[in-house]
């Protein structure tokens, strides 16, 4: 399922130093945890929607949720996006 874009989500997770979880519960997920300095959990995750177009989601666990729907030649960028959005509420929470 993840094949065709297991590189640039493992190239994208090794410059933002996060671990990636590639298993949960059984299931092939592409997942990212992130813990700020400041205690505060997110999770930044990847679905295949179908052969050319991911699902990037952002959540803190709680209210605050942001997605993009990308093809996969955005996914670099549209994981940016969640990080910096991540970065930011993390700012005002």
């Amino acid at each position: 399922m993840f094949e065709k874009i297991d590189s640039v989500i493992n190239d994208w997770a090794n410059t933002k130093n996060l671990p990636l979880l590639k298993e949960y519960q059984g299931q092939e997920v592409r997942s990212l945890n992130l813990n700020t300095k400041k205690g505060n959990q997110y999770q930044i995750w990847v679905e295949v929607e179908s052969k050319n177009i991911v699902k990037i989601s952002a959540w803190n666990y709680h209210k605050l949720k942001v997605q993009f729907t990308v093809t996969n030649d955005w996914i670099t960028k549209a994981l940016d996006k969640s990080f910096e959005i991540v970065m930011l509420w993390d700012s005002e929470i």
